[in-house]
């Protein structure tokens, strides 16, 4: 009997709860109507939004006209879920304009790469990238990345840390 009281006051509770959501407060909005396997976005406070796609696509998106740039192209491998799987903005990005991308590069299949990029003119500079990180083919099986990071951490993995 206490378990049939109990259950009737859970779905009661439940449903008196789910009376309070409002579907209403939400509105679905599309971005980007056609992105080729987008892995990660970045949203800033002006409303600009950096994402990603796994062909090695880095682009952004201006929010009062809805224009979409793109920003650069690494060359990256795809096969299976691998490719430019992970973006990452400097906790500090205003100022120091640097981001951190997670891939394969093309040049070294199997492997795992975080490096840091330094916009300039809004662009990636070929010459700014480091790698930070570099993961061995074994660790690369069946990868998906989501990069959180900042210049501190960045410091300490380059340097061994």
């Amino acid at each position: 009997m206490r378990f049939i009281a109990a259950t009737i006051f859970f779905v009661l509770m439940c449903s008196a709860l789910a009376a309070d959501f409002d579907p209403l407060r939400f509105e679905k909005e599309v971005i980007v109507p056609a992105c080729n396997d987008p892995m990660q976005l970045e949203v800033l406070a002006d409303g600009r939004v950096f994402f990603i796609e796994r062909n090695g696509s880095l682009k952004l998106v201006e929010p009062q006209s809805k224009r979409v740039v793109l920003l650069g192209q690494r060359a990256v491998h795809v096969t299976g879920e691998i490719g430019l799987l992970g973006l990452a903005l400097d906790r500090d990005f205003a100022k120091s304009q640097a981001l951190f991308l997670l891939f394969s590069p093309k040049e070294k299949q199997g492997t795992l790469r975080l490096s840091r990029f330094v916009l300039k003119d809004g662009k990636p500079t070929n010459a700014s990238p480091a790698a930070a990180v570099s993961a061995p083919p074994s660790a690369t099986r069946g990868a998906t990345g989501r990069t959180r990071t900042s210049a501190a951490s960045w410091s300490k993995a380059s340097a061994g840390r």
